[in-house]
């Protein structure tokens, strides 16, 4: 972020701020700036045969111009917000101001190479998503997809339709249990299918 500008899009003014303070140069100073483009979140309220849950699905998006791609330093960098960021195909539930659960199904980070510097510039463009390992596996896409993607109707790892339904459904056992006393009580399990 510290070099030169090198495209003919408009700089936003922290950007040229940041390239004119050489106590911030990346190379000098060993520090990585990267000004990340994009956090999409979604809320989302399903309603499925166990009654309703609060979902949250949350995508960080780089795109790049001109069918480029990040480079090696830039990938690796974005590749450890990944890590820290995905909830790896399923949703994490986590309780919110007011003791509200929120379930976040967050999808990491995505690269977007564009052939122009828009969407509509172009049929295609291609979907940048990260391996286990690292590497960014690329999947050419009509740019008319990007809206279902954005929009987390298209899930944005796998490209397919999104299923929100739940996978472990909980099922209430009752068995009776005979107590020390000789009475006999209800006991009530849940049992995960």
């Amino acid at each position: 972020m510290t070099r030169p500008h090198m495209t003919t899009l408009p700089e936003t003014p922290m950007s040229a701020w940041l390239r004119e303070h050489h106590a911030l140069e990346s190379r000098t100073n060993a520090l990585s700036i990267t000004d990340i483009d994009y956090l999409f979140e979604k809320y989302m309220v399903h309603l499925d045969s166990l009654g309703t849950r609060m979902l949250k699905a949350a995508l960080l998006l780089e795109v790049k111009c001109y069918n480029t791609v990040p480079t090696t330093a830039q990938a690796e960098n974005l590749f450890l917000h990944h890590l820290l960021l995905s909830t790896r195909r399923r949703f994490k539930t986590l309780m919110l101001a007011g003791g509200r659960r929120c379930h976040i199904r967050h999808f990491g980070v995505a690269v977007l190479s564009l052939p122009g510097v828009a969407p509509e510039d172009h049929g295609d463009c291609r979907w940048g998503v990260f391996s286990e390992t690292g590497v960014l596996q690329w999947t050419t896409i009509p740019c008319r997809w990007l809206t279902d993607i954005l929009n987390f109707a298209i899930c944005p790892d796998s490209l397919k339709p999104w299923d929100l339904r739940r996978h472990h459904k909980n099922t209430m056992v009752v068995a009776q249990e005979q107590m020390p006393l000789g009475f006999m009580v209800d006991r009530v399990f849940l049992k995960r299918s």
